[in-house]
């Protein structure tokens, strides 16, 4: 009701001035008038954000880290498959079905990234080294990283990292 009570007073009321064709009125300067228009707008964030990829294999995983400026640690929980393994999760303290390992990725740099051959057994898992994970595993994967002070995550399930480090998703 109260739309259509405007719309009514509008097409009643019309365009001021000359300016008005075909029922659209511009709001800019008229000819002659000077633009009052004298602000400058500039974009004070200069540097691009940091981006991560994960890119998979059947031998591990290489993580590439974009405009980063230094040390990160990973850690990546398998949260799509029910009881996946969380021992690569990088929280303090060992995961749901991932008995005593508490294994975090902290390795990785801005330059270099950080790349991790899969293995097959949990005692073979060396933090910055090696991962229980391959590619056939990559959708079920929730990740983090983490520059000490922040921490990002994207995957399957972000929920997992921003309920227990308040993570924002990437």
């Amino acid at each position: 009701m109260t739309l259509t009570l405007l719309s009514a007073i509008f097409s009643l009321v019309g365009c001021p001035g000359e300016e008005c064709d075909s029922g659209s009125c511009d709001s800019g300067p008229k000819d002659g008038d000077a633009d009052t228009d004298t602000d400058t707008d500039t974009d004070t964030d200069t540097g691009a954000d940091m981006s991560v990829t994960a890119t998979w294999s059947t031998d591990g995983v290489t993580f590439g880290i974009t405009n980063g400026t230094g040390g990160y640690a990973i850690g990546m929980a398998q949260t799509g498959s029910g009881e996946g393994w969380y021992g690569e999760d990088c929280i303090d303290g060992p995961g749901p079905n991932s008995g005593s390992y508490d294994i975090c990725h902290d390795g990785a740099t801005a330059a270099a990234g950080l790349t991790l051959g899969t293995v097959y057994d949990p005692d073979d898992v060396v933090a910055n080294s090696t991962t229980l994970f391959n590619d056939s595993l990559e959708s079920t994967i929730t990740y983090v990283i983490s520059d000490g002070t922040d921490c990002w995550t994207w995957g399957d399930d972000t929920t997992y990292y921003t309920g227990a480090l308040g993570c924002a998703v990437q």
